[in-house]
C-alpha cells in the first residue's frame, strides 16, 4: 500500500514537471516571436531609409547636372517677396491677340451696309415697294381723297382741353409728333396713312380724332 501511494505522488510531481517546462517553452517561443517580428520592422525600416537617401541622392546629382549646385546656399533657390500694407494692386490678364487687334487700326470702309436683295423665301415673302413702320410691313389698301387740315396740340387749335393727349390716350409726342387726327368711321384709331407733303410722305398713325 505504502508502495503504490509513492509511486502516485512521484507520477503527479512529474506531470507538474512536464507541465511547467511545457508552459516555459511556449512562453519561450512566444517571445522569440516578438523579438524576430521586432527586428523585421527594423530592418524594413533600415532598407526603407537607405532608398530614401539614394533616392535623394540621384536628385541632388540631377540638380548639379542641370545646373544648380548641390553646395548653393538655400537662399538661391527662393525669391524674396515684398509684404506691404494697402490695397493689392489689380492684376491685368493681357492677351496678345486682343492687344495686336487693338494695336492696328480700323479702316473707316471696313463697316458697311449689305443692299443685296433677300433670298429664297424673304425674298418672296415681302414686295420690294413694301414699307416699314415701327418695324412691321405695311401694305397698301386703298387711297382716300379728303381735305387735310394741320393744327397744333396747344390752345390755340384745341382751346382749354389742350393737355397734350390724344383721343387714343397717345401722347403728342408719339412718333416725334408725327401723327393724325381722322373720323374714326373712315379711319379707325391705329390706321396707318400717308398724307402727301406731311411728315416726308412717311407712314404715320391715326391715333386721334
Amino acid at each position: 500500500m505504502g508502495q503504490h501511494l509513492g509511486k502516485s505522488s512521484a507520477i503527479a510531481k512529474q506531470a507538474r514537471t512536464h507541465a511547467f517546462l511545457r508552459a516555459v517553452v511556449q512562453i519561450a517561443g512566444a517571445a522569440g516571436l516578438v523579438v524576430i517580428v521586432a527586428l523585421s520592422a527594423v530592418v524594413t525600416k533600415q532598407v526603407r531609409s537607405r532608398s530614401e537617401l539614394q533616392a535623394l541622392v540621384q536628385l541632388d546629382g540631377t540638380f548639379t547636372r542641370t545646373g544648380v549646385s548641390s553646395s548653393s546656399p538655400a537662399s538661391q533657390l527662393v525669391q524674396p517677396v515684398s509684404i506691404r500694407s494697402g490695397p493689392e494692386p489689380s492684376m491685368v490678364i493681357e492677351d496678345p491677340l486682343v492687344l495686336d487687334d487693338l494695336a492696328s487700326p480700323v479702316a473707316d470702309d471696313t463697316v458697311s451696309v449689305a443692299e443685296a436683295p433677300l433670298a429664297g423665301s424673304e425674298a418672296e415673302l415681302f414686295h420690294p415697294e413694301t414699307r416699314w413702320f415701327n418695324g412691321r410691313p405695311v401694305r397698301p389698301v386703298k387711297s382716300i381723297a379728303m381735305t387735310v387740315t394741320a393744327y397744333t396740340p396747344d390752345e390755340i387749335s384745341c382751346g382749354a382741353s389742350a393737355d397734350g393727349i390724344t383721343a387714343s390716350l397717345h401722347s403728342v409726342w408719339t412718333n416725334a409728333m408725327r401723327l393724325v387726327a381722322a373720323d374714326s368711321k373712315v379711319l379707325p384709331l391705329g390706321s396707318m396713312v400717308t398724307v402727301p407733303g406731311y411728315a416726308d410722305n412717311s407712314i404715320v398713325p391715326v391715333l386721334d380724332r
